[in-house]
């Protein structure tokens, strides 16, 4: 899907047209699957307005399963049948061919509502030849919206609404282009008209206007600078494709430097719509020579970084998605299609008709359902990268790659059925980065030992990868290994001679032995030697053979270490065996002596089993520290002093199953501020927590996301967070005996006008709730979307005249639903309330001209249970709702 940040949107029009489609999707539940189509040429918004209609409460209170493809140009009728299939809960793994598929869909979705969402549909054809029969099975009132550039398109698809999306007005084309320069409009009001002008360029566009104002962020605010812009030639540059976006996309292209505009024509490497991480793509850039190295001491992945967030800020790549390590990035089809174009003479990623040349460097086929390597692959001897993950690729022509192409650089085979590497590998002296991660391999052959070049080895997720080979060792420019998920028993080297490693995960300690002569790999004690790590993940910790050994590590001395994961096994059938004294006695002192450097920003602690955290989880030893998971830590009875934490904004504590109390020794005794800075706040599965106390009022300053599951016996939340002024999202699920749960209107005290004024959008799951929260309408003045899961009796008093409309009646938008899909919704602005319950509401005000709705028949139907993972659930939240199912791609 392609990201949408707000400043996309602007005016009122697409709040208009989300409401008028999402009525209309929701409406005629009698009738069978009907097809609606946005349309629009591209870059004009067309999948801005799909997305919000696909993330509106009102839709998901009406569909039992949404789900949201791109169709783009070179993905196949299997590859789209299997992501529909996966992504609603069917399994496709068994199925390659149409035939199969087909059923798989039909059983998948039958009696099921559903919502199919086809982003960017080529060829309607994919309906009447492949969806429309499997689809039929689906329950009455399913829907089908598909976004497409061609009316003709929607209209042979059978569509029974189409929408034009709009171009922007000039007016709010500036608008658009003011907010994505800077917040603060008054900076260049003065720049108001050449700013027309330039909008007047981009046809109204909202992509066009976007990466253009990417350009004007990073030129002076002047006049004369915005009017080089106006006036630049890179508008009208004749060798563009014929789509009107295009002159603003090239002039954003063009205005690059030279470093930059290679990384963002690689990006075109990658398939439609997919979700690009970042590791890897800065593993890519480097192995392919596209990141220059500074004179200073910066890390070639560190300029890479730069280099990701000069595209973002630039509008050329989207942030997809954003983690604790990294973040992850879309680029638009239409940008996308710009880079293959402007790299067509050496880049290939199109389709399967090979039109390979003699400058032809880099080759992408990923996700293309090949099952071998083209012959007419095979024959370009100067390719450089390969990219052949997520295919069901098993193996066959790796010995003539790894003969023929020599100069190859780059080559991913993940994800593909690969059971085996030949020992021809050798001859790839030249490659810099390797992934074969999520294959089938079960040993990697020692001739690796000649890839002297190496510097990315991705072995993630090999599940049936036993044993690495001894000539790992001679990878001395290796700067990343990834083993996490492995079933590696042990590292048989020394690892502390790969002396420019960054990045390590899934290091497995050795097995203890009778002696220190008796072991053949490596102890913890070779971490030593790694000075370069920024990541490291430690893995089986209870295997260590003392804590002499763990201290032998000396993280405390890793002068660039800024992640860590600490681990013991997570195998159950040996968890009865941790509870010794003796062993939790050793794990404790193992855990004690790996105390980190003071630079760390990011700590995990997972499958621990000692009944004390370590001693040097505190301020004086973590001042850095910004993000902090607490992960099964089933024997820990009290939590360290965190509140103390100065530079900590997120805090996660899971399956802590001892701890019954949380008080004082969490916040800490300093005379300070307790999570000064702490942002998000989640506590899950904790089941014997009762008390909670400690957390005084003018602690969390910052606090704006808390989330509690799983922990039953929690009778009330502190003060602290209660009067949390600054938060914005409180999600609590199944806690059983919270007066929050149990009797809503106690968020009263939790909700009261001053201490969370902030608050715009409330979601509240229930449906068992019988009253509104009297809060809710103490404050309606600020609320200005509420959304309610709740039972069929409250929906009625909702209504115009009913028990509880009062409290509502100022709210901008309210959506009610209940899980028998009765619903409601209101419109302050346009006094506009729409619903499916039977009742005759009164004339609206005076001062209102809207016609009366004509009395609904009320329909029964068999109840279902929606979301019964959150049987009773409450979320507070002005930030968006979490997405639904959606193609990784």
């Amino acid at each position: 899907m392609s990201q949408v940040l707000e400043s996309d949107t602007v005016g009122t029009d697409i709040e208009t047209d989300t409401d008028n489609l999402v009525k209309m999707l929701t409406e005629k539940e009698k009738e069978d699957h009907l097809l609606f189509a946005i349309v629009g040429m591209g870059g004009i918004g067309k999948t801005t307005l799909a997305k919000r209609i696909y993330e509106n409460e009102r839709i998901r209170g009406a569909f039992e399963i949404i789900l949201w493809v791109c169709v783009s140009k070179d993905l196949s009728d299997t590859s789209l049948l299997t992501e529909i299939i996966d992504l609603a809960g069917g399994d496709s793994t068994e199925a390659r061919f149409i035939a199969q598929l087909e059923p798989i869909l039909a059983k998948t979705i039958e009696q099921k509502k559903f919502l199919l969402v086809l982003d960017d549909v080529w060829d309607a054809q994919i309906w009447e030849d492949l969806l429309k029969t499997p689809l039929k099975d689906g329950a009455r009132g399913s829907r089908v919206l598909i976004t497409t550039r061609y009316e003709s398109v929607a209209k042979k698809m059978g569509a029974v609404h189409v929408h034009n999306v709009k171009q922007l007005s000039t007016e709010h084309g500036w608008m658009l282009l003011s907010r994505s320069v800077t917040p603060n409009e008054e900076e260049i009001h003065n720049l108001r008209n050449i700013g027309k002008k330039i909008v007047g360029k981009c046809n109204g566009l909202p992509l066009a206007i976007k990466t253009i104002a990417g350009v004007l962020r990073t030129r002076e605010r002047s006049k004369k600078e915005w009017k080089r812009v106006y006036e630049s030639k890179s508008w009208s540059w004749k060798d563009l494709p014929p789509q009107e976006v295009m002159g603003a996309l090239y002039l954003s292209y063009d205005d690059l430097p030279p470093h930059l505009r290679q990384c963002f024509l690689y990006c075109s490497l990658f398939p439609a719509d997919f979700t690009i991480n970042r590791r890897i793509l800065i593993q890519q850039w480097i192995s392919e020579g596209l990141v220059e190295m500074k004179k200073d001491d910066s890390m070639l992945e560190e300029i890479a970084e730069e280099y990701c967030n000069e595209l973002v800020v630039r509008n050329l790549l989207q942030i997809e998605h954003e983690y604790h390590n990294g973040k992850s990035f879309k680029m638009h089809t239409l940008l996308q299609s710009l880079a293959q174009f402007l790299s067509r003479e050496e880049i290939f990623r199109d389709d399967l008709k090979f039109d390979l040349s003699s400058t032809t460097r880099r080759v992408s086929l990923a996700s293309k359902e090949i099952m071998g390597i083209p012959n007419e692959v095979k024959k370009q001897e100067s390719l450089r990268t390969l990219l052949l993950s997520m295919n069901p690729l098993k193996g066959g022509g790796l010995d003539d790659v790894f003969v023929k192409l020599r100069c190859l650089r780059v080559l991913d085979l993940s994800e593909t059925a690969i059971k085996q590497i030949p020992d021809t590998l050798r001859n790839l002296v030249h490659l810099r980065y390797l992934n074969l991660s999520s294959t089938r391999i079960r040993e990697i052959p020692e001739s690796i030992r000649h890839l002297w070049n190496l510097q990315f080895l991705g072995l993630k997720e090999c599940k049936r990868l036993r044993a690495l080979p001894k000539g790992l060792e001679q990878l001395r420019r290796l700067r990343s290994l990834d083993l996490a998920g492995t079933e590696i028993s042990d590292v048989p080297f020394k690892i502390g001679k790969l002396k420019l490693l960054n990045t390590l995960s899934g290091f497995v300690v050795n097995g203890a032995v009778a002696s220190e002569e008796e072991l053949n790999g490596c102890t913890l004690e070779e971490i030593k030697h790694l000075s370069e790590l920024r990541t490291l993940q430690i893995v089986n910790l209870e295997r260590a053979m003392n804590h002499i050994n763990a201290r032998g590590a000396e993280l405390k001395n890793k002068p660039h270490l800024t992640e860590l994961e600490l681990g013991c096994s997570s195998e159950s059938r040996d968890y009865y065996s941790f509870e010794l004294p003796t062993t939790i006695k050793r794990v404790e002192e193992i855990f004690e002596e790996l105390c980190p450097p003071p630079c760390l920003e990011s700590l995990k602690i997972t499958n621990y089993f000692g009944t004390k955290y370590p001693s040097w989880i505190s301020t004086a030893l973590l001042p850095n520290l910004r993000r902090l998971d607490l992960s099964n830590c089933r024997l820990c009875r009290r939590l360290p002093p965190l509140g103390q934490l100065p530079e900590l904004k997120f805090l996660s504590i899971t399956d802590s199953y001892v701890i019954e109390a949380i008080g004082d020794e969490m916040v800490g005794t300093e005379e300070q501020v307790a999570f000064p800075k702490l942002e998000k706040f989640h506590i899950r599965n904790m089941a014997n927590l009762a008390n909670w106390s400690g957390f005084e009022t003018g602690t969390l300053p910052l606090l704006q996301s808390f989330q509690l599951e799983s922990c039953p016996k929690v009778r009330s939340l502190p003060d602290g967070l209660q009067r949390a002024t600054a938060l914005r999202e409180l999600w609590v699920v199944d806690a059983k005996i919270l007066e929050v749960i149990e009797n809503l209107e106690t968020l009263e005290e939790l909700s009261t006008v001053e201490t969370i004024g902030s608050l715009r959008r409330v979601h509240i799951y229930d449906y068992d709730m019988q009253e509104i929260p009297q809060w809710v309408g103490l404050n309606s003045s600020t609320i200005r979307s509420l959304d309610l899961a709740c039972s069929d009796e409250l929906l009625k008093r909702c209504t115009i005249g009913g028990a509880n409309w009062e409290l509502i009646k100022d709210i901008e938008h309210v959506h009610g639903y209940s899980n028998t899909r009765t619903y409601f919704s209101y419109k302050r602005s346009t006094f506009s309330f729409d619903t499916n319950i039977e009742t005759t509401p009164p004339p609206p005000p005076p001062h209102h001209h809207k016609k009366k709705k004509k009395k609904k028949k009320k329909k029964k139907k068999k109840k279902r249970a929606l979301y019964t993972r959150h049987k009773t659930m409450v979320l507070l939240r002005t930030s968006k709702m979490p997405k639904q199912a959606t193609n990784r791609r």
